[in-house]
C-alpha cells in the first residue's frame, strides 16, 4: 500500500521511497507500486484547476450583479423621488400596539372624526375615556368599544371640566379636545344667545376641560385640539364659527409653550371638508351648495373621510410625533394649500 508523506517521499509496503522533484509527483495505489505522473498530466490538471477557478469567478460575479439589481432603489418618479420606499413597511409594523398601556381621553367621540380616532386608538392598544352627549350614540359607542370608559359630558356646560375630571381615573397620556359644533349665517343674525351657545361649546368647553385635566396629564403626554380650515377660508356666513376655531389655534400655541416644561406636546388638527354628520344641521340644498363650493377649491376635488383625518390625529397623539409641538396640521385635500 502506498502512503504519501511529506513532499518528495512516500511509504510503500513499509519502505520509505524518495520521490523525484521534477515537476510534481502523483501517487496511485496499484499493486503496491508507485507510478510517476508525467508533465503532460500535470499540465492538464493545472489547466483544469484554472478553468474551474475562472468559472467560479464568473458565477460569483453574475450572482453579485443580480443581487445588486434586485436591491437597488425603485425607479424614480416625478421630481426624482423614489416611487416606493422600503421604510413604509417598517413603519406599518411599528404602529401595531404603539398605544399599549396608554390612557387617551377624547371629547366628542361618539361620531365623525372622534369616533374614527377612537376605533384606531383602541386597535393600537390604548385604554380610552370617551365622551359625548346623546344617549343613543353613547350606547352605540359602548357596544363598539366595550373596553372603553364612555361617559356623558356636555362641553357647553360650565361644569364640563370638573365633571370630566371626576370621571377620569389615573393619569392621561393623550388628550384630544375634539367636541364642537358648527353654525353658519349672516352676521346680522348673530345675537347674544347665538354667540354664547357656539362659543360655549367650541371655546369655553375646551378651556375648562383642559384646566381641569391638566394636572392629570402625565409627563410626555400629548394634547391635540381640533380646529377647522374655516379659520383660514374667510368664507361668507361663517364668521362666528371661524372665529371660535381661530381662537383655538391661538390658544393651542400658547398651551404648547406653557406645557413644554412638562414635556407635554400640543398640536392643532385642522380638517377640511370631511364626510361626517357635522353639517347635518344645514338644509339639504344649502349643504350641497356649500360643499360644492368647497370642493371646487380643493386640489383633490373630493371630501375626506373621517378615517383619513383620524389617521393624522392618532399620529400626533403617538410617540412617533415626539418632536412635534406648537404646530398646525391641515388635512383638507389641498383646500388651503398651506
Amino acid at each position: 500500500m502506498a502512503d504519501v508523506g511529506g513532499y518528495g517521499e512516500a511509504m510503500v509496503d513499509g519502505r520509505k521511497l524518495e520521490l523525484s522533484e521534477e515537476v510534481v509527483v502523483g501517487l496511485r495505489e496499484d499493486s503496491g507500486t508507485v507510478e510517476r505522473v508525467d508533465g503532460q498530466n500535470h499540465l492538464f490538471t493545472t489547466l483544469f484547476v484554472a478553468v474551474s477557478l475562472v468559472a467560479d469567478a464568473v458565477f460569483i460575479t453574475i450572482a453579485l450583479m443580480v443581487l445588486f439589481v434586485t436591491a437597488s432603489p425603485q425607479p424614480l418618479g416625478v421630481c426624482g423621488v423614489s416611487t416606493m420606499l422600503p421604510i413604509v413597511d417598517d413603519m406599518a409594523q411599528r404602529t401595531n400596539g404603539r398605544f399599549a398601556g396608554k390612557h387617551v381621553v377624547i371629547t366628542g367621540a361618539t361620531s365623525g372624526i372622534g369616533r374614527a380616532g377612537a376605533r384606531r386608538l383602541s386597535g393600537e392598544g390604548a385604554y380610552l375615556t370617551l365622551t359625548g352627549t346623546q344617549v343613543e350614540r353613547l350606547d352605540a359607542l359602548r357596544a363598539e368599544i366595550p373596553n372603553a370608559s364612555v361617559v356623558a359630558n356636555d362641553a357647553s356646560s360650565r361644569e364640563a371640566g370638573e365633571e370630566l375630571a371626576s370621571a377620569v381615573d389615573g393619569g392621561i397620556d393623550g388628550l384630544w379636545l375634539n367636541a364642537g359644533r358648527a353654525a353658519v349665517g349672516p352676521v346680522e343674525a348673530v345675537d347674544a344667545d347665538a354667540f354664547d351657545a357656539l362659543t360655549a361649546v367650541n371655546l369655553r368647553g375646551p378651556f375648562l376641560q383642559l384646566a381641569a385635566l391638566a394636572p392629570k396629564l402625565n409627563p410626555g403626554a400629548a394634547l391635540l385640539v381640533t380646529s377647522s380650515t374655516s379659520a383660514y377660508e374667510a368664507a361668507a356666513c361663517t364668521s362666528l364659527y371661524a372665529a371660535t376655531k381661530a381662537a383655538l389655534i391661538a390658544a393651542a400655541q400658547c398651551w404648547a409653550a406653557e406645557l413644554a416644561p412638562r414635556s407635554i406636546r400640543v398640536n392643532t388638527l385642522i380638517p377640511g371638508a370631511t364626510d361626517t354628520n357635522f353639517r347635518d344641521f344645514m338644509a339639504t340644498d344649502v349643504r350641497a351648495t356649500f360643499e360644492q363650493g368647497v370642493l371646487a377649491d380643493a386640489a383633490l376635488g373630493r371630501t375626506g373621510t373621517a378615517d383619513e383625518v383620524a389617521a393624522m390625529a392618532v399620529f400626533l397623539l403617538s410617540d412617533d410625533a415626539g418632536y412635534i409641538t406648537g404646530s398646525q396640521h391641515v388635512v383638507d385635500g389641498g383646500l388651503l394649500r398651506r
